[in-house]
């Protein structure tokens, strides 16, 4: 089993399920006048990606997808896939890929933000509105995925998540041989 990390949606304001580190940076981020989107343009999704990508690659990691498929996926499923930003003075810091499963869950696939805003942590401030739109749009989970690699637990994301509201469960893999 992997250790997966999911948030109920079952107010307006994720606020107060934030620990007390995070509702600083949540205010520091809205002091500085970051704004949220909803991007649906390619031209808007390719930044989204380029985003997502430099944040991985500063942590030393790939994106599982590339943005051909991520685009191919979008055109298939339409708005089932949706691409979240925050934009400081016209530029995107910080991005989200997000599917919905069902009519009520709603999975971020990735999310990230550019080098150079650590102190504002960009992701707290984007959590928080992914989190409003889900409660708007009638979302009952958010599902950050897992926190594990193989069974072992990324630490650090594993107490990032904590930290945003997630809670933890596990993921079970279950296979069956055919013959």
């Amino acid at each position: 089993s992997d250790l997966n990390q999911s948030m109920n949606v079952d107010c307006g304001n994720i606020y107060e399920k934030l620990k007390r580190n995070n509702k600083k940076r949540y205010k520091k981020c809205l002091k500085a006048g970051f704004e949220f989107e909803r991007v649906t343009e390619v031209d808007s999704i390719k930044k989204v990606y380029k985003v997502l990508k430099e944040n991985r690659e500063k942590k030393g990691y790939v994106l599982s997808m590339d943005l051909d498929s991520i685009i191919k996926m979008y055109k298939i499923f339409d708005d089932k896939v949706m691409f979240f930003s925050l934009i400081n003075k016209k530029e995107m810091i910080a991005s989200s890929i997000c599917i919905e499963f069902y009519d009520n869950i709603l999975y971020c696939l990735y999310w990230g933000d550019l080098s150079g805003y650590e102190q504002y942590s960009p992701i707290t401030l984007l959590a928080s509105k992914i989190y409003e739109f889900a409660h708007q749009n009638k979302y009952l989970i958010i599902d950050a995925g897992t926190s594990t690699i193989n069974e072992n637990v990324n630490h650090g994301l594993y107490t990032f998540k904590q930290n945003l509201g997630f809670c933890s469960s596990p993921k079970f893999l279950i296979t069956l041989p055919l013959k």
